[in-house]
């Protein structure tokens, strides 16, 4: 039985099955995780039809918000976790031009351009790769000791209030 409940102060949105809140793991602004409530729903397969039912629109939304009120270019969605203690989750993950801006500077990735073959020159946020954007977000910017780079970016307080206004 999953046993994971969002702290309140992080918790921007909830229905009859859901809770979207901000990972609490991150200073990354509007990292959002949609979590089931059920604590038996432990694979999207366990939940009810109308929590299943429930998750697209709620998804939809999530994403919809980070790229009007926060000005993402690109937000992913996606189920990678399988961590005892937690419900099914999904992570929504928006990626901004600075994102990117981060991530070409940063020489730790050069390695994965390199490899890809990708232009050193980057010219527009659609030539790399959701995955590698992925990476680097979790691997900058969330887990344990993690201390992310100076962004000029809102807090994720100023997110959180932010969201919660606007769902």
């Amino acid at each position: 039985m999953a046993t994971f409940v969002p702290p309140k102060d992080w918790v921007i949105h909830e229905t009859e099955h859901w809770w979207v809140n901000h990972r609490c793991d991150t200073r990354y602004p509007g990292y959002l995780m949609v979590g089931a409530k059920d604590p038996g729903g432990v694979t999207l397969a366990d939940l009810s039809l109308p929590a299943q039912s429930e998750l697209g629109p709620l998804l939809a939304r999530s994403s919809a918000l980070l790229q009007e009120s926060l000005g993402a270019i690109h937000v992913y969605n996606g189920r990678f976790g399988h961590a005892p203690g937690h419900t099914v989750h999904f992570h929504v993950i928006p990626i901004y031009e600075w994102t990117v801006s981060a991530y070409l500077g940063d020489e730790r990735y050069r390695v994965i351009r390199e490899t890809l073959e990708m232009p050193s020159d980057i010219a527009s946020p659609m030539d790399f790769d959701g995955a590698d954007m992925t990476l680097f977000v979790w691997r900058t910017f969330a887990g344990p000791g993690v201390e992310p780079p100076p962004t000029d970016c809102p807090s994720v307080e100023d997110v959180v209030t932010r969201l919660r206004r606007e769902f």
